[in-house]
């Protein structure tokens, strides 16, 4: 009989953790959110804003209504192929 060894690599999930300035703001004003910087991380941020596009580390949200916001971003790491989802970050817009 033989022993076959099989090496197992397990691959860490980028981290998407969002961090930012602050989670309210007045109408017209904005902010940043972020998630760590990797040359070999894609980046697809989602949002119930429609007015909200993002597809790097650091993306600027500026509503175009009042409301209350969740953004959350999937990133992915090219090199291995593993993903994280971050939690929803909630944004609440107030009137001016």
């Amino acid at each position: 009989p033989y022993t076959t060894f099989i090496k197992i690599i397990v691959n860490n999930a980028p981290p998407a953790i969002i961090t930012t300035n602050g989670s309210e703001l007045c109408f017209g004003e904005y902010l940043y959110l972020n998630v760590p910087f990797s040359i070999n991380f894609d980046y697809l941020w989602s949002s119930n804003d429609p007015s909200f596009n993002g597809q790097t580390s650091s993306v600027y949200v500026s509503p175009a209504t009042p409301g209350i916001y969740s953004y959350f971003v999937i990133v992915t790491d090219t090199a291995t192929g593993c993903a994280d989802t971050s939690l929803p970050f909630i944004v609440t817009v107030h009137p001016t």
